[in-house]
Order: structure tokens, then sequence, then C-alpha cells
């Protein structure tokens, strides 16, 4: 979503393609229909520095899962370890911290890339010794 200073004519001759969009609440919705052009408009938008805000690309989207069940001091390079046994790759490991106290929880967020194999991240029981939830 951009704001509306930015005619919707404009992008579409950087990207030299009809581009779909609307106006809502003053700002500019565009829907780039290839990862091509959505990089393009974000040069653009850059460039001409717009404010903006962008969501990822449904083809560069990644799967991210929260494992419960493990102790908040848990060694991350341990369950990095462990995950990559099962057949995994993870892109990023990292313990959520709560905000208001600034602690660690017993919460571990994984990331991957979007597969049908990474699916069956789900489908894990235990690790290590410890039982979790996915």
């Amino acid at each position: 979503m951009l704001e509306y200073s930015c005619s919707a004519n404009e992008i579409s001759e950087k990207t030299k393609s009809k581009i779909l969009g609307r106006i809502v609440k003053g700002k500019l919705k565009v829907f780039p229909e290839t990862p091509n052009e959505h990089r393009i408009i974000q040069n653009f938008l850059s460039v001409q520095k717009l404010k903006s805000r962008t969501f990822e690309i449904q083809n560069e989207k990644m799967l991210k899962v929260v494992i419960r069940g493990l102790p908040a001091d848990y060694d991350i390079k341990k369950l990095i370890s462990e995950i990559q046994l099962q057949g995994f790759n993870p892109d990023h490991v990292s313990v959520l911290r709560n905000r208001r106290n600034n602690t660690n929880m017993p919460l571990i967020l994984v990331v991957l890339k979007k597969t049908t194999e990474t699916q069956d991240i789900y489908n894990i029981c235990n690790t290590g010794y410890f039982r979790v939830k996915i």
C-alpha cells in the first residue's frame, strides 16, 4: 500500500505491463502479477522515497512454526541439529521473548522455506528427550 501521490500510470510505465490497483482510504493498493513486477515497483518506490508497505510474495513466503514443550534455556544449536536430523533445514531459529519483562519464553520460532516436504514438521512429537508440540 502506498500514498496516492504516485499514480498507477507511473507504476504501469515502470513495469511495462498493466497493473491491478485500487484506492482505499486515500492510499493506492497495487497488486503485481509477477515477482519481477513486485521488485520493480519496490525499487521505484525506494528511489522516489515514497512511503509504502509491502507483503511477502506468495512464492517467497516462509513457513514459520513455534515449538512448545522445550525449556526456555534449551540450547539452540542442539535444537538445530535435532531438526536437521529429522530432515529439515531451518533458515532461522530463535527463542521468543516476553516483551513485558524481557525474559525468554518456552517457545521457539523455527523458520523454513515453504515446500510440501516442510509441511511434515507438524508431525514431529519428540525433540531430543522432550515431547514437543508444534
